[in-house]
């Protein structure tokens, strides 16, 4: 059976017409055009009012939408991409403000789920490297363990494709070859660099590091204050406790400043880069001092 639309005068059949009083039990105008209607004539005039009543029924229905929001990105994912994407483009500036407040909001959280996302990465780049195991010390934690170019060419696939995860994140999709590279632990990895640095030339600068590199580890006890590593060249400081404004420093940075202050003891340490760098992944407590588990196994 159809049914002539009074607005458009196009015949069509019942079911685009919404239900309503008449003899037929439909309403005079069909569909497409009370949404027309709707939308250019009826939400212009009523803009203010309907966004209040939408935001009133959010708020009173937050379990409902939250389910329904949820049921519809699941079945429009291609459609929701979309949309994200494109106002990711319309709208840089509140994108990136958004981000912002949002990683300030959930930090921790973030910082799980990164963590979680970074090891589970990082496992399956280590096994595509030859394993879990420092090809020199023979190292398994997993928190221990890092990635190293074999020909010290590092630099170029770091401006390339980025550190870190990135990193990882490139090997995982074929844009670095993994021939290339190998597993070292931090330790093995720092004394590698060691050695290359003392094959360069020699000159002021370098003889002015290394003498207070050597003032440096003298000054706090000339071992790891955890796993009593006594091996210089894979020896740094830590903060025992959070950075000030004052001590964000890097590197020799840091060793001028401590220097100068007279090698303060109190909130700062020796450790060796294992500890030190795995001390920062697990949560300021090394693994040494963790009790294993089965995921660091």
């Amino acid at each position: 059976m159809v049914k002539k639309c009074t607005k458009c005068g196009i015949e069509k059949e019942l079911e685009d017409f919404h239900k309503g009083k008449s003899k037929d039990g439909r309403q005079p105008r069909c569909k497409s055009c009370v949404k027309n209607y709707h939308k250019d004539v009826y939400y212009i005039k009523n803009k203010d009012k309907i966004i209040k009543q939408q935001k009133a029924y959010v708020l009173d229905n937050k379990l409902k939408v939250k389910q329904y929001q949820k049921e519809y990105r699941l079945k429009n994912k291609e459609k929701e991409a979309q949309r994200v994407k494109k106002w990711i483009l319309n709208n840089p500036e509140k994108h990136t403000q958004y981000n912002k407040e949002y990683n300030l909001k959930h930090r921790e959280k973030h910082h799980v789920q990164m963590s979680k996302i970074v090891k589970t990465r990082k496992q399956t780049v280590l096994s595509l490297c030859g394993g879990a195991i420092c090809r020199h010390c023979g190292a398994t934690n997993i928190n221990f363990l890092c990635l190293d170019h074999i020909n010290n060419d590092g630099t170029l696939d770091r401006k390339k494709h980025g550190a870190g995860h990135n990193m990882y994140r490139a090997i995982i999709n074929g844009k670095i070859d993994t021939k290339k590279m190998q597993v070292l632990c931090y330790n093995c990895n720092q004394k590698k660099e060691m050695n290359r640095k003392r094959r360069n030339k020699s000159n002021r600068n370098t003889r002015y590091k290394n003498k207070l590199r050597e003032q440096i580890i003298h000054a706090y006890g000339g071992k790891c204050e955890c796993c009593e590593n006594s091996d210089p060249d894979v020896l740094t400081i830590d903060h025992v406790f959070k950075r000030t404004s004052k001590d964000d420093l890097l590197g020799y940075e840091l060793y001028a400043y401590l220097r100068n202050l007279g090698f303060p003891k109190q909130g700062y340490q020796l450790l060796c880069m294992n500890c030190n760098l795995a001390k920062s992944l697990c949560g300021g407590i090394c693994p040494h001092k963790q009790i294993p588990t089965q995921e660091d196994s």
